[in-house]
């Protein structure tokens, strides 16, 4: 069912947190020369037709055949974009705020320290082949996705820059990984052998990573095991190690003390490591929060994800600018003025308790919008904020 907004009767103007918004008609002309899609060819009702618009598919976004998705830069106010008439649902992406989070982080590291954009789950929803392009035009060094097939995607849309596939691969996948250039985790010497046969095979070096789990106890080698690992790992041919990373459990917590704590196990196997002569060509291992809280974390990568897309973790100790790379956007389709007590939509989660004005927009469940989220935050119609 379509989400209900309540206008009320004097527009605050406040800014909104929610990516949802109502979004009206507007003429195209001016937006379209605002709204930088990839290869746009003219879409219906004089609008822009970005490369990528169509169903969408991935967490956050739309699910509905009426759903479009549009790259650019700034598109203003809400609705100044050049969106086709009979689409009545929508999200865009703003590629000049993801370059300008970027940007941000950038502005937290050494000159010598580099970007890993974590790019999974379709890069958050936001499109991950058109973050790929982005990413690549702004000097990121590395990719990291979840799956094969969000590498293989990357690839066959000309991606680049290196990939590497952060969970581990199932044995079955290697040969595809190997043929596709995407440097898998390994997690353990059964994969790392099977891996230095397709790179045999192949007749290239094959680029490998290792994560080591310093108290994730998710994936990974443990750091008290990883030595003897790695020394068994370097002597196999055909595979070069390109870097030794840790992630953090908690790195937004108000007590950073275990995160710490892993950054000082990390270290001390890369002395153990040092004192054989061994050394990683790159060690990462700053997430997001991480990247904010915790100096002693940003290595030769910060490991980002949330934050180059405009979303802060909790309890961040550093104050970047951020802003949100995506929004959520609308139509106001039928406007309604109810009597007080007069319940509204599924489980009557809002009761009226005065003459309102309701504003009823196309977004639902369909659309990834949970009723769950019923008589739960904001959004903008017309530049003033309206509660959900």
């Amino acid at each position: 069912m379509p989400s209900r907004a309540a206008i009320p009767s004097t527009s605050s103007g406040r800014k909104a947190r929610s990516p949802l918004a109502a979004a009206t008609p507007t003429p195209a002309s001016s937006a379209s020369q605002r709204l930088k899609s990839m290869k746009c060819s003219p879409g219906p009702a004089g609008g822009s037709r970005a490369r990528r618009a169509g169903p969408l598919e991935g967490p956050f976004v739309c699910r509905s055949r009426t759903a479009w998705l549009f790259y650019g830069a700034s598109s203003g106010p809400a609705g100044e974009c050049a969106v086709p008439m009979p689409v009545s649902t929508w999200v865009e992406v703003d590629l000049d705020r993801f370059a300008a989070n970027l940007h941000a982080v950038r502005s937290l590291l050494r000159p010598e320290q580099e970007i890993l954009l974590v790019i999974k789950a379709d890069a958050y929803g936001h499109g991950a082949v058109e973050i790929a392009e982005a990413a690549e035009r702004e000097g990121v060094a590395q990719l990291g996705v979840a799956t094969l097939h969000e590498g293989i995607q990357l690839r066959r849309a000309g991606c680049r820059l290196p990939i590497v596939v952060l969970s581990p691969l199932l044995p079955s996948e290697i040969d595809e990984a190997v043929a596709h250039e995407l440097a898998p985790t390994v997690p353990d010497l059964d994969f790392a052998r099977a891996l230095s046969l397709a790179a045999l095979k192949s007749g290239r070096p094959q680029r490998c990573h290792v994560e080591i789990d310093t108290g994730m106890g998710r994936t990974g080698v443990r750091d008290d095991e990883a030595e003897p690992f790695l020394l068994s790992l370097l002597e196999l041919p055909g595979l070069r190690l390109a870097s030794l990373f840790t992630h953090f459990p908690d790195a937004d917590a108000e007590d950073l003390e275990f995160s710490r704590k892993q950054v000082l196990r990390l270290r001390a196997l890369l002395d153990r490591l040092g004192a054989r002569g061994i050394r990683a060509p790159r060690v990462h291992a700053a997430n997001s929060a991480g990247t904010l809280n915790l100096p002693e974390a940003r290595l030769d990568w910060a490991r980002v994800g949330l934050i180059a897309y405009g979303h802060r973790p909790p309890n961040a100790r550093v104050e970047i600018p951020l802003r949100p790379v995506m929004a959520f956007k609308s139509r106001i389709v039928q406007l309604r003025d109810l009597p007080a007590g007069a319940s509204i939509s599924y489980g009557r989660s809002f009761v009226t308790r005065r003459r309102s004005r309701i504003a009823v927009v196309a977004v639902g469940y369909g659309h990834g919008y949970s009723w769950l989220l019923s008589s739960r935050g904001h959004m903008l119609v017309g530049g003033a904020r309206v509660p959900i």
